[in-house]
């Protein structure tokens, strides 16, 4: 169930039909803006925020146990495509970049989510799954963006812009129904729901759900991902060194 939800979730969370024209969008005569302020003024508040709120977000992913904070993330999104609807000035777009870049930050409590719910053995599975139907959004959102504007069904004006917001409506609607972790007392040792099956979702409606810690799970994952890294860190170091010897002869 939890796991069901997760995935559409990551789905209508990446379906974003208005993305291939965002450009034209802000440039065109829907927005007027030149091209030095989209490209040197409002795309570069993205990266410096998203640096900024990432380390606040994962502590408080830590503290919140995921879901107020898969919440939050999808408000944010809405937040920014609503406000690239409305808005005019470029202040005000800086503004949404920032949204934008909370709401980037706040994807670690996706991930977090998944690996709590879901036994270690299967983690390589329940990434696969959730990791598919995000790579599924992308490319849905990217033909049907596509298909409206060759079609003449929508243009990459406001309706567009609306249909994106009716998508992340639903993405909203389903990560209310996430079930609520709740933080384990130490004298309690980390269980699984006695009779669920964790990588199917199957969690017990039966008092608390327990969960895993953001940081547990990062250094779970860093002590299965260990040998695979070095493994790929000695080759790149190889290639590197090889390439770099045969360029100086």
């Amino acid at each position: 169930y939890p796991t069901t939800l997760l995935c559409i979730y990551g789905f209508f969370d990446t379906v974003k039909p208005p993305v291939p024209f965002i450009y034209p969008y802000l440039t065109g005569p829907n927005k007027n803006l030149m091209v030095e302020q989209v490209t040197n003024e409002i795309y570069p508040v993205w990266t410096y925020s998203y640096l900024a709120v990432m380390v606040p977000v994962f502590l408080l992913t830590d503290w919140l146990r995921y879901k107020p904070v898969v919440v939050f993330q999808c408000i944010n999104l809405f937040i920014t495509w609503a406000m690239m609807l409305l808005v005019q000035v470029v202040a005000a777009f800086k503004a949404m970049q920032f949204f934008y870049g909370v709401k980037s930050a706040c994807e670690v409590a996706y991930f977090s989510y998944i690996y709590s719910i879901v036994d270690m053995k299967h983690y390589s599975k329940a990434t696969s799954y959730c990791r598919s139907v995000q790579l599924l959004g992308y490319k849905v959102g990217s033909v049907l963006g596509q298909l409206l504007v060759c079609f003449s069904l929508m243009y990459y004006n406001n309706n567009i812009l609306v249909f994106n917001l009716v998508m992340i409506s639903i993405d909203l609607v389903t990560s209310l129904f996430l079930p609520m972790f709740f933080h384990q007392s130490q004298s309690e040792p980390p269980q699984t729901p006695e009779g669920g099956n964790r990588c199917a979702g199957d969690v017990s409606t039966e008092g608390p759900v327990r969960a895993r810690s953001c940081s547990q799970v990062f250094l779970l994952l860093l002590e299965r991902l260990s040998p695979v890294l070095l493994h790929q860190g000695t080759a790149v170091l190889v290639s590197v060194v090889g390439t770099s010897y045969l360029w100086l002869q």
